[in-house]
């Protein structure tokens, strides 16, 4: 795998121009990869698509699968036992912090567990070893950590 793959640029984006944007919360990252590897990523996906198969129950973060989709279960269930005189119970997990934080081996250990193939398996695991990213603000570019 290219060392070049693995690094990435960060570019912080602001989420409402009339906020503070002093705010940290005010911001989103978006990582800029290389395209030869988002493109090497897609091949990846299509060709080992079996051995990275999600629970039907995971509506978000997946192919075909919108957040409209667990709005209309979470509708269609309060409706189901209020029509039937339940009081109804609900609760929310913000886990926007836990987007795009894995573990990595726990991720190898499921592609194991799955048979995935050992050649696709070094890939991710060399692929990961290299990952690396700078951060770019007004211009300027930071150090890669």
């Amino acid at each position: 795998m290219p060392d070049s793959f693995g690094f990435s640029i960060i570019v912080p984006l602001v989420k409402d121009r009339c906020g503070d944007i002093s705010k940290l919360a005010n911001y989103r990252a978006i990582s800029l990869s290389p395209l030869l590897a988002k493109l090497f990523e897609s091949c990846l996906s299509n060709k080992f698509s079996v051995f990275m198969h999600t629970s039907d129950l995971q509506v978000g973060f997946k192919k075909h699968s919108v957040c409209a989709n667990a709005i209309y279960i979470v509708q269609q269930l309060v409706q189901y036992y209020t029509k039937r005189g339940s009081t109804v119970y609900m609760s929310a997990l913000d886990a926007s912090k836990a987007f795009d934080r894995i573990n990595h081996k726990t991720l190898i250990d499921k592609l194991i567990s799955r048979n995935a193939p050992m050649c696709f398996i070094q890939i991710v695991v060399n692929w990961y070893s290299k990952l690396g990213a700078a951060v770019r603000w007004n211009g300027v570019l930071s150090s890669f950590f």
